[in-house]
């Protein structure tokens, strides 16, 4: 399985703080059947440098090489869809045009079709971060009915309860709508939001089948960091 959003990287943002910690996420990844992991740390203003990830996910790939995991880290930041896409080129998914975007956990913003229209005229293919978590969305899932041109990840702990009975409901409807592009780990640490996905994946297919559900953890991601269309967006 491929998983697009991961904050594995250390010392970066809010994910592990040490090398240690990292390979610790790094194990569970490989037990889940994980074999290759974007980087995705948060953006802040131009915090962390491209030079910077670019650094870490070096090291992190020589350290799993070291331990004789078979896992592949490859560069990637989970950015705001307001950010000035003249600072995002160095910014996507495994140097290709898809980009990782997130909106305010808060609310959907009015001018949020807006947002995602001008990261495209500037050529980027976004791909929304965890949609089923924005308090707007869950009281009301059609509001994503006008996005169906863009990409959609929705988190597996979503799928499996993590984040509480309201997030996992909508993420079901969003399966059922099929407006999901991926499923990703969003993890954080090896204690607390792990890197896994097999469960949330296991929970879609409950859903939309086994097929549907293994495309959303494998073909689709692996379109994603090749730079290729994605199927049925």
């Amino acid at each position: 399985m491929i998983d697009i959003h991961c904050h594995i990287l250390p010392g970066v943002d809010d994910g592990p703080e040490s090398l240690e910690q990292s390979l610790a996420m790094a194990r569970l990844a490989v037990a889940d059947g994980i074999t290759t992991i974007v980087a995705t740390p948060h953006l802040l203003g131009i915090v962390p440098t491209a030079e910077t990830i670019r650094t870490k996910v070096d090291l992190l790939n020589r350290e799993i090489m070291t331990a004789g995991m078979t896992l592949t880290i490859l560069p990637g930041t989970e950015v705001f869809a307001s950010a000035s896409p003249a600072q995002l080129n160095d910014r996507t998914i495994n140097h290709t045009r898809y980009l990782l975007v997130e909106f305010p956990l808060t609310h959907l913003p009015a001018n949020a079709r807006q947002l995602l229209f001008n990261l495209k005229v500037h050529e980027f293919l976004p791909i929304v971060a965890h949609p089923e978590r924005i308090p707007s969305i869950i009281a009301k899932p059609d509001l994503l009915d006008d996005f169906q041109e863009t990409s959609l990840q929705i988190t597996a702990g979503s799928l499996t309860g993590r984040f509480g009975p309201y997030v996992q409901q909508c993420a079901e409807t969003l399966l059922k709508k099929g407006l999901v592009t991926c499923i990703a780990s969003d993890a954080h640490s090896a204690h607390h939001r792990r890197p896994r996905l097999t469960e949330g994946m296991d929970a879609a297919a409950r859903i939309i089948g086994r097929e549907a559900a293994e495309r959303l953890v494998l073909d689709n991601p692996a379109r994603i960091i090749a730079g290729d269309p994605i199927q049925g967006i």
